[in-house]
């Protein structure tokens, strides 16, 4: 069990050092995968919505909103 979960608080779920607080290992064992599992059913039951969804136009997908939004996003993305 230690090499799952190095704290010496254990798993939890409440930390006996710490008043109302949850555990790292509790946290990290069950509270983000537990939001990383349901993400990624949104993400498959989203993607697969997606994938019979009517095509759109290419005049709608490809215009200036297009190449503005798109440049906005690198900015961004390379300012950060």
């Amino acid at each position: 069990m230690d090499l799952l979960c190095p704290s010496s608080e254990g798993w939890g779920p409440l930390s006996p050092s710490r008043p109302v607080d949850f555990t790292t290992c509790f946290e990290h064992g069950v509270l983000v995968t537990g939001v990383n599992a349901l993400f990624l059913v949104v993400a498959i039951v989203r993607m697969r919505t997606l994938r019979h969804a009517p095509m759109l136009p290419r005049a709608l997908v490809v215009g200036s909103l297009f190449w503005v939004k798109l440049s906005l996003a690198v900015a961004t993305l390379t300012a950060s």
